[in-house]
């Protein structure tokens, strides 16, 4: 199959070891045409990570020199990107094998309400996959790290939340396309390997994020039902 109308993008902060190894990985699965982007939030270590992602071919780097966190990444791959299609892929994350991708790449009519394609996740340390059903459909959720995004979509809806930094914001995206009349489909046929990596992890500050985050998602979305409701009422 032809992979032409895709890109693999991924967002990297502080992980040479786990950046280096998806890569790697990466592109032993796909062919060469398809191209990588990088986006690198704020590195302490900029010329090593830029060095991982000039070895690789056909790879782009990009940067922030502050910290935007990952739905920011990924947006401004988004926009770099000039394919149909992204396939978001954390810095810990890597295809189990090359994906079957001709039934989404191949842009059916039927299919164009589906912005998101989530895959499965396999969890290497703890030996599990996420879901661990493997009945494909609709689903309400996504992973921002083992997603196949259709570009123009995802930004019609206006990409990531970025000021949510980090945490959740695939969760978020997930709400707002769905209100906005998208479909997310589960396709359990592509498996993506998550081999949690502790480079520069601070459980203290995630642990802050995924509170605050999901506190500001339920007040949003929340909201924004209650708004519904109401100009359902005064339209009576």
């Amino acid at each position: 199959m032809s992979f032409s109308p895709l890109t693999v993008i991924t967002v990297t902060r502080n992980r040479p070891v786990s950046l280096q190894k998806c890569l790697a990985r990466t592109r032993s699965v796909l062919p060469q045409e398809v191209r990588i982007i990088v986006f690198d939030d704020a590195s302490s270590e900029p010329a090593r990570s830029r060095s991982i992602v000039e070895a690789s071919p056909n790879t782009i780097y990009l940067r922030s020199e502050t910290l935007v966190g990952p739905g920011a990444g990924r947006n401004a791959c988004l926009r770099a990107a000039t394919t149909p299609f992204c396939l978001s892929l954390d810095d810990d994350c890597c295809l189990d094998a090359a994906p079957h991708l001709s039934q989404w790449l191949g842009n059916r009519r039927e299919d164009q309400d589906i912005a998101v394609v989530n895959f499965r996740c396999f969890d290497v340390a703890l030996g599990f996959y996420s879901p661990e059903h493997q009945s494909a459909g609709t689903a309400m959720f996504m992973l921002g790290g083992a997603s196949l995004l259709r570009r123009e979509a995802v930004l019609r809806a206006g990409g990531y939340l970025d000021w949510l930094i980090f945490a959740c914001e695939d969760t978020e995206l997930a709400l707002r396309l769905s209100r906005l009349g998208y479909r997310i489909w589960y396709d359990p046929s592509v498996t993506v390997q998550h081999d949690h990596s502790a480079e520069a992890r601070d459980e203290r500050w995630a642990s802050f994020y995924y509170v605050r985050n999901t506190l500001l998602i339920n007040l949003l979305h929340r909201s924004e039902e209650h708004t519904s409701e109401l100009q359902s009422l005064t339209n009576l």
